[in-house]
């Protein structure tokens, strides 16, 4: 058995390597991944990543309520606008509403 202070040759053999940098190797039957520290996503970062997604949700909600809500207008403007060519072309006059046409 080795003690301390000993000094002998492991054997390492190349998993993987990225170009000309191994980044997974066989150490004596142990593998060792090589992280770097963009790699690793914190806690940090999951968190602003969650608030961030929740934003655009409530975000996308408010654009679809808006969205129905113009649809609901757009069809009441509509409807008066035929009323109102059709009271035109019978010579009845209705009140003109600014922006129809």
């Amino acid at each position: 058995m080795r003690k301390k202070g000993d000094k002998y040759r492991p054997v390492v053999t190349v998993l993987k390597a990225n170009k000309l940098t191994p980044t997974k190797v066989l150490i004596s039957g142990n593998e060792f991944v090589l992280k770097r520290e963009e790699d690793e996503i914190t806690k940090q970062d999951y968190i602003n990543a969650s608030r961030k997604v929740r934003r655009q949700r409530i975000e996308l909600d408010n654009a679809y309520i808006k969205i129905e809500q113009l649809k609901k207008e757009n069809l009441k403007l509509l409807e008066y606008k035929k009323a109102f060519e059709a009271s035109k072309s019978a010579g009845v006059d209705l009140p003109y509403v600014k922006g129809i046409y």
